[in-house]
């Protein structure tokens, strides 16, 4: 494996996280509605002392930063983003 993530999340918070998805698809809701954020490289990249344009360097550099920012993203930020032990990038 080319990269490797070890993102620090409770797997309580990811369990709850997807009920609250599942429950929410058949028009129901657990204890709230599911969080999810629009957050974008261009959120990401200050954080992370990365110029903007730096993220575009090519396909290598910019499949690393998304996993940054998903861990970021997982770690940081109180949403119910994080539903499993994988994840997915988008680019």
């Amino acid at each position: 494996m080319r990269f490797e993530l070890n993102i620090d999340y409770p797997p309580e918070k990811m369990e709850m996280s997807r009920r609250r998805l599942e429950a929410w698809k058949r028009y129901r809701y657990v204890d709230r509605v599911p969080v999810q954020y629009c957050v974008v490289p261009r959120y990401f990249a200050p954080l992370h002392k990365l110029r903007y344009i730096d993220f575009f360097k090519d396909a290598e550099t910019q499949f690393y930063w998304q996993l940054q920012f998903a861990k970021y993203r997982y770690e940081n930020i109180p949403e119910d983003a994080c539903t499993g032990r994988s994840g997915t990038t988008f680019g």
